[in-house]
C-alpha cells in the first residue's frame, strides 16, 4: 500500500461558537456597492436591469442583505451590516452576489475568493473582483472564471473590552450576548436529543445536540449485536414478557424495551421510574450580537440602562428536538442582564433557572448565566 499525506481541505472550525473558547472579537461586515454586475432580468430595453443582494457566510454564521432593485450597479444603505463572531484568525468569509427573481430560482451574479479576518480588514473598501466560483483548500484561496463586475464591502473589527480599561475616546459599538446553558432538567421521554438555542430579535445560536437517556438506549439498540436483537424481536412476538427476554438475551431492562419499541411492542412499565425526569450538563456557550447605537464612552456609561431599554428585545431560550421542534421556550426582557454594571463584562453574568414551558404541559428547568460584553471599534485584532 503506498504512503499518504492527508491534508486537511477545511479547518474544522464550524462549531467554535459552542466551546469554552472565549471569542476574539466581532467582524462587523457592510454592504457598500457593486459595478458593472451581470445583466440576469429579461429587459426590452437597452439598460443593463438586476436586483442584487449578497449572502455573506462565516462558518456556521450566515447573513442575507436587502436587495437593490432594478440596477447593476447597486449601493446598499448604511445600515446594511452584519455582525459576525469571530473565534479564531483562520475563519474565513465569503460573500456571493445573486439576482432576486421573484417567484423563479435566484439567479448567481458572481464571488468573491474568500478572506480570512486580517485579509479582510485591509480589503476593507476596495474593489474585489467576482468570479464564477471560490473556495479555500489548505487555507488558501482558488478561483475560476472571472464573472462581470465589482463589490466593495467595508469591513471593520470590534473588539470585547476598552471602554474601561483604554484611555483614548473610543465608543460603544455594538453588544455582544453571552447565555452560558449550565444545565437542563427534563421529561426523560421528552426527545432523543436535544439542543439549547438562543434567540434575539431575528438572530439565533443552536449549541450542538446533546442525547438523552432515551437518545443513547436508541443509539445503543442500533448498535445492539443483531442476533439479539433478533431474539428480542421474535420473543416480543411469541408474547414472551420483559423479565423473560431479559433473562433469555442477557441485555437490560430498558435496552430490552427500547429495542422492543422500535417493533412497535412496547411492554408496560418498561422504562424505569427513576429515568421519568433527567438532568443534563450542557455547558455550552452560546453569543449573539447586539447592534447599539454609537455612543462615546461617557454618554454610554450614562445612558447604558436607557440604551438597553430602546432596543425593546427579548431575550428567547429555547429547547430544540433534532427534528426542529421547539419543546419547550422561555424569555427574559434584555434589560433585567447586567443592569448596574458598567461596563458590561462576560464574567459579570445574571444567573437565572428559567422554567420553559411547552405543549401538553411540558415543563423544563435550565440552568443558564446571562451576560453583556461592550464591544469598541479598532484597526485590527
Amino acid at each position: 500500500m503506498p504512503n499518504s499525506i492527508i491534508v486537511p481541505l477545511v479547518k474544522d472550525i464550524e462549531h467554535l461558537h459552542d466551546q469554552e473558547k472565549h471569542p476574539l472579537g466581532i467582524l462587523r461586515v457592510h454592504a457598500r456597492s457593486a459595478k458593472d454586475l451581470h445583466d440576469s432580468d429579461f429587459n426590452l430595453l437597452p439598460t443593463k436591469r438586476a436586483d442584487p443582494y449578497l449572502r455573506v457566510k462565516l462558518c456556521d454564521q450566515s447573513w442575507t442583505s436587502a436587495s437593490c432593485k432594478g440596477t447593476c450597479d447597486p449601493k446598499w444603505a448604511d445600515h446594511e451590516f452584519y455582525d459576525f463572531v469571530i473565534y479564531d484568525a483562520d475563519q474565513a468569509v465569503s460573500i456571493e452576489v445573486f439576482d432576486d427573481d421573484w417567484g423563479n430560482p435566484d439567479d448567481f451574479l458572481g464571488c468573491i475568493c474568500p478572506l480570512g479576518v486580517n485579509e479582510a480588514l485591509k480589503a476593507s473598501g476596495q474593489d474585489l473582483p467576482l468570479y464564477s466560483s471560490a473556495y479555500l483548500i489548505a487555507d488558501r484561496g482558488v478561483t475560476t472564471g472571472h464573472s462581470e463586475g465589482r463589490l466593495q464591502v467595508g469591513f471593520e473589527w470590534l473588539a470585547m473590552h476598552g471602554l474601561a480599561e483604554s484611555e483614548g475616546a473610543e465608543e460603544l459599538a455594538g453588544l455582544l450576548l453571552t447565555a452560558a446553558v449550565e444545565e437542563v432538567t427534563m421529561p426523560a421521554r421528552l426527545a432523543g436529543s436535544i439542543c439549547a438555542r438562543l434567540r434575539l430579535g431575528d438572530r439565533t445560536v443552536s449549541s450542538r445536540f446533546l442525547f438523552t437517556p432515551r437518545g443513547q438506549l436508541q443509539q445503543q439498540a442500533l448498535e445492539a449485536d443483531q442476533e439479539l436483537v433478533s431474539v428480542v424481536h421474535k420473543g416480543g412476538q411469541m408474547g414472551l414478557s420483559l423479565e423473560e427476554l431479559v433473562k433469555l438475551t442477557g441485555l437490560d431492562r430498558e435496552m430490552v424495551g427500547c429495542i422492543l419499541q422500535g417493533d412497535g411492542k412496547l411492554p408496560e412499565g418498561t422504562f424505569s421510574e427513576e429515568r421519568l425526569v433527567t438532568t443534563l450538563c450542557f455547558y455550552s456557550r452560546l453569543r449573539l450580537p447586539i447592534r447599539a447605537p454609537v455612543l462615546d464612552r461617557d454618554a454610554a456609561a450614562h445612558q447604558f440602562e436607557s440604551l438597553l431599554e430602546g432596543i425593546h428585545k427579548d431575550v428567547v431560550l429555547e429547547l430544540v428536538s433534532l427534528s426542529n421542534t421547539v419543546l419547550a421556550t422561555a424569555s427574559v426582557p434584555l434589560q433585567a442582564i447586567g443592569r448596574g454594571h458598567w461596563p458590561p463584562r462576560e464574567h459579570e453574568t445574571t444567573k437565572l433557572v428559567l422554567e420553559l414551558k411547552g405543549d401538553h404541559g411540558v415543563e423544563v428547568m435550565m440552568t443558564v448565566r446571562l451576560s453583556l460584553t461592550a464591544t469598541v471599534a479598532q484597526t485590527a485584532p
